[in-house]
């Protein structure tokens, strides 16, 4: 039978940042400098075979933990959201939900706050973020993102287009609102995947650690720590 680190590390859903804190709690911080190939063949021979995603995400989390150049170069930004989010490393472009998502996560693994630049992140990725949402006609970042060093808030210069018309812009303001529920349930669901996964993998306040580092309280938190 599979150990609960084996069954989770082997699994497709299995997060970035799940796939490194065993890596480190297995092998030590010293693995997060070894050959990426050395340290998959050290994972698939003590718990078996690895999905690529699962490499990828890996990868992308070790990429965070030891440098800071996804924060200045937009296109390890893209690449490192896209490895952590879905496990992909092709695409040239990302997501929103994959920005959404990879912003989190690289909070959860090298918070902002405690960055030496400030902001976080340099102009161009700033902007790519920015763009992303207007395409996507979103003014305004879901709240989980507040912590993370990008947080987008346009709503100020949309809103100001419909000051003559009331009802348009009380229509305009619950349309947004629900798209950005959307947006934020989805973050907070994988949020307590990734919380659930490390408690089954033995890291006990790891759910604790997650709400204090984005500061949020969510119920879903304490359901995982029962």
């Amino acid at each position: 039978m599979k150990t609960a680190r084996a069954a989770i590390i082997t699994s497709p859903d299995c997060y970035g940042l799940t796939a490194a804190t065993i890596a480190i709690d297995e092998f030590g911080t010293e693995s997060l400098n070894w050959l990426p190939s050395n340290l998959e063949d050290s994972l698939k021979e003590r718990f078996g075979d690895i999905p690529y995603t699962v490499i990828n995400k890996l990868n992308a989390a070790v990429l965070v933990l030891t440098s800071d150049e996804y924060r200045h170069r937009l296109d390890r930004f893209v690449l490192v959201c896209n490895a952590i989010s879905s496990g992909t490393i092709e695409d040239t472009v990302s997501t929103l939900p994959n920005v959404f998502w990879g912003l989190v996560e690289i909070e959860l693994l090298d918070p902002s706050k405690e960055q030496e630049r400030q902001p976080p992140y340099t102009a161009d990725i700033i902007k790519y973020v920015e763009i992303l949402h207007t395409f996507d006609g979103l003014a305004l970042s879901p709240p989980l993102l507040k912590q993370t060093g990008i947080y987008i808030n346009k709503m100020a210069d949309v809103l100001s287009e419909f000051s003559d018309d009331p009802q348009m812009h009380d229509a305009f303001v619950d349309v947004l609102k629900s798209r950005i529920a959307v947006y934020e349930y989805a973050l907070t669901h994988k949020l307590k995947e990734l919380g659930d996964q490390l408690v089954k993998c033995g890291f006990a306040n790891a759910t604790k650690l997650i709400a204090t580092t984005l500061n949020v309280k969510y119920p879903l938190f304490e359901e995982s720590e029962k």
